[in-house]
């Protein structure tokens, strides 16, 4: 019994820690374990509860499930996060896009692993729309985040991109240098878990969803 109750509290502590553990999480771990326990630390108070409760607080395991799926519902409301960037011109460099993600992604306590593969992305994203002359305008880019899916959303003026516009303009010298171009188109489709896109009239979105 010990050994199968250390492993199973060990599997219980990597499930609640697998995702970052912000203020919400805290307040829905800690309220919950303070309450299985006690269950047992005050079972007179509980006993004392009208006959329909102990549907509910006739154990800890009830107690402490009951607790964190309705704090989880109540902390929920107002989870989604969301922050637009505006640039004036399409020359914004990748380090001014890296900075700004990772600024929002520490506030947020995205996991750095998302964070990077939003940056990388959608740094790519932006390369292929500037040499495809494909953006025009002044774009701006969503990022939003609700503690499990992270959205990049890329808008501008200009024309959806797509492999046959994507390096339509660039000429190459080396075969090399071609197949280096066409892997990152390639990498660009399947690196995000999804990516959408959208248009209407000049108007044109690219959504690139990580889930952390």
């Amino acid at each position: 019994m010990v050994f199968t109750a250390s492993f199973m509290i060990a599997g219980g502590i990597q499930i609640i820690v697998s995702r970052n553990v912000d203020s919400r999480a805290t307040y829905v771990v800690g309220v919950s374990l303070l309450l299985g326990l006690s269950r047992e630390i005050f079972p007179a108070y509980f006993k004392q509860a009208a006959p329909l409760l102990h549907l509910f607080t006739d154990s800890m395991m009830s107690i402490g499930v009951l607790s964190a799926f309705l704090l989880n519902l109540i902390f929920r409301i107002g989870a989604m996060r969301s922050a637009t960037f505006e640039f004036e011109d399409a020359d914004t460099s990748a380090a001014d896009i890296e900075r700004l993600f990772r600024a929002r992604g520490r506030a947020w306590s995205v996991s750095a692993d998302t964070i990077d593969r939003a940056v990388g992305t959608t740094e790519q994203v932006w390369q292929h729309l500037v040499d495809a002359e494909l953006m025009a305008g002044s774009p701006s880019v969503t990022m939003t985040y609700n503690d499990f899916d992270l959205t990049i959303s890329v808008n501008y003026r200009g024309a959806l991109l797509s492999l046959p516009n994507v390096g339509v303009r660039k000429r190459f010298f080396l075969e090399e240098e071609s197949f280096s171009y066409g892997l990152a188109d390639f990498l660009t489709g399947v690196y995000p878990d999804r990516m959408e896109t959208r248009a209407a009239g000049e108007n044109a979105q690219i959504r690139l969803i990580f889930s952390g």
